[in-house]
């Protein structure tokens, strides 16, 4: 049996809730590190839905077939009949309607996934102000870090550090930020993480709000929506939160629909 149909009846299995604990906890260690196994569960996901958005899509053009069969055909001049056929039309109308929205609100749903909520809603921090220090306790180190990452040399940012021996809150949330460019969330998660013990070690708040905003963004780019959902919800509810315009309702709602289909 070929491994690509293992992974494939794992991942439907999965879908359908008949793994047992612990082969839940294994593949989805395995999702959070995973990429393209991720991505073959979207697919699933996503053709699963598909099939129930057809089904209804059928069910609208049944209803629109019948409406316009009793509209084209010969006309009733008694008034009771003339009413009865308002009242069919209206009704059969309304139901177009009421199944139409919601096809709109499926399509949102079958096809959001934590890959394209993230490429939709991404945007790389832009490092403000003068060149020079970030904090680190290392003064060239951290000068050349943020210049790197000025420069948009994102290799070089997460290159020199590594070679600090003692990281502070900037080193760790620009090296973050810029293995989070590169497409390596799981190091961006790492490293935003230590930027916020070290915050609350210190008793200082040097970028809190930056952290916050894009370590969510770091669990929903890795596919762990219920790291990112908490902290999307906490800045929603902060009108004076630096990034609340960027967690909106239809962003949220988004979120949880990705929670539930897990």
């Amino acid at each position: 049996m070929s491994e690509n149909f293992t992974n494939r009846e794992s991942l439907l299995r999965y879908l359908d809730g008949e793994l047992a604990e612990e082969q839940v906890m294994s593949l989805e260690k395995q999702l959070a590190s995973d990429a393209s196994l991720r991505q073959k569960l979207e697919n699933l996901r996503l053709t699963r839905r598909s099939v129930q958005l057809y089904g209804l899509h059928q069910q609208v053009r049944a209803i629109h077939g019948e409406m316009m069969a009793e509209v084209g055909g010969r006309e009733q001049f008694h008034p009771v009949g003339r009413y009865r056929k308002i009242v069919t039309w209206v009704s059969r109308a309304a139901a177009i309607v009421v199944v139409a929205l919601g096809l709109s609100i499926l399509y949102q749903y079958i096809t959001v996934s934590a890959d394209r909520l993230f490429r939709d809603n991404f945007h790389s921090f832009t490092l403000r102000g003068t060149r020079g220090r970030v904090g680190s306790t290392h003064a060239a180190e951290g000068t050349a870090i943020r210049e790197a990452y000025v420069d948009g040399r994102m290799q070089d940012v997460t290159r020199l550090f590594g070679q600090l021996p003692h990281p502070a809150v900037g080193d760790y949330f620009l090296a973050g930020n810029a293995f989070l460019i590169q497409d390596r969330p799981a190091d961006a998660i790492r490293c935003l993480l230590a930027a916020q013990q070290l915050n609350s070690a210190q008793q200082t708040h040097l970028f809190e709000e930056d952290i916050e905003y894009y370590l969510a963004m770091s669990y929903l780019r890795n596919g762990q929506i219920a790291g990112a959902l908490p902290i999307f919800e906490k800045i929603h509810d902060d009108p004076a939160h630096a990034y609340h315009d960027k967690a909106g309702s239809g962003f949220l709602r988004k979120l949880h629909w990705l929670q539930k289909g897990k």
